[in-house]
């Protein structure tokens, strides 16, 4: 049992952070090879497997923090709860995040929750075929904001769902992770400056570098691309009866950059420090015109496997 234990803490300790979503938010993937899986001649995954539950705990600040690609302008505190959940070819997957902003005017959520459920299969031939993952997620975000004509505060709530397709491709030994993430949102209630909510759609392509090791702090990359629509709802115009629903897309990249240390003994602490600017092409103005706009956002915070146990 503790040669399980040390297993299901190793790779805990394994994840990268890159989502697509939160700039703290965990890159879950576990190769079933990892827990037992054997290739069949077919080049299918086989098993019995080892079951993994790991739920790991991260907490701190992030600086100009962007909430699912929108900049807020605020620096904001966290808690983050990600569990997750292996058995055989599938994993299930339960996150709760709660925030603390020094912004003004409901831009940053209070509460995110999620939950996601996905699927191993394997993509090739041979005896090493490259792994794949195809994973149904779904969320609900709390934002307080004035309401009504008395604009006291109160929640509102966006629900989103989306399907991400990730592979793991082994190149002269190293993991290269790549992510394709579909997303929909349709947020509730108005903005805090009294304007209607918009849906946001969202393809992005995102991939992973292998990780780098120097003096035991662990060096992560990855850069994400992709396009993102949103639709404004019609609008009441006592002039003009009402205007059209507008629709825009701009393109967006985000860089990023990780350090993580060593685990502090006895502790299993790691603390990190991830540089992840984001890069938006604006729609065009009334002239025509469009220009580009920088969000440089910067996390530190620390992580820990609060509870690892391998069946």
């Amino acid at each position: 049992m503790r040669r399980a234990l040390f297993i299901a803490l190793l790779l805990a300790a394994s994840m990268t952070q890159a989502q697509e979503l939160d700039i703290f938010d965990i890159n879950d993937f576990v190769d079933p090879r990892d827990l037992g899986a054997t290739i069949t001649p077919q080049g299918w995954l086989a098993c019995p497997c080892q079951r993994l539950l790991v739920s790991r705990l991260m907490a701190g600040g992030v600086a100009d923090y962007v909430d699912v690609l929108r900049p807020t302008s605020s620096d904001v505190l966290f808690a983050h709860l990600a569990t997750s959940y292996y058995t055989g070819r599938w994993q299930l997957n339960f996150k709760a995040t709660r925030f603390d902003s020094s912004g003004v005017g409901g831009e940053v959520p209070t509460w995110k929750y999620g939950a996601q459920a996905g699927r191993y299969f394997t993509m090739g031939g041979g005896n090493n075929p490259a792994t794949l993952r195809a994973q149904v997620n779904a969320s609900k975000t709390e934002y307080r904001r004035r309401l009504g004509p008395t604009k006291a505060f109160g929640s509102v709530y966006d629900t989103e769902i989306g399907f991400e397709v990730d592979t793991s491709v082994s190149i002269l030994g190293r993991p290269f992770v790549t992510s394709l993430v579909f997303l929909q949102d349709r947020p509730a209630g108005e903005l805090s400056d009294g304007s209607p909510p918009f849906e946001r759609r969202r393809l992005t392509l995102l991939h992973r570098l292998p990780r780098l090791t120097l003096a035991g702090v662990k060096i992560d990359a990855s850069i994400a691309g992709g396009m993102y629509q949103f639709k404004f709802p019609a609008i009441a115009n006592p002039t003009t009866a009402q205007q059209p629903a507008t629709r825009w897309a701009k393109a967006t990249v985000l860089p990023a950059l990780e350090l993580t240390s060593p685990s502090i003994p006895k502790l299993d602490l790691r603390f990190h420090v991830r540089y992840e600017p984001i890069v938006q092409q604006m729609p065009r103005n009334a002239a025509g015109g469009q220009g580009w706009q920088t969000t440089q956002q910067i996390a530190l915070f620390i992580d820990r496997a609060v509870f690892a146990k391998a069946f």
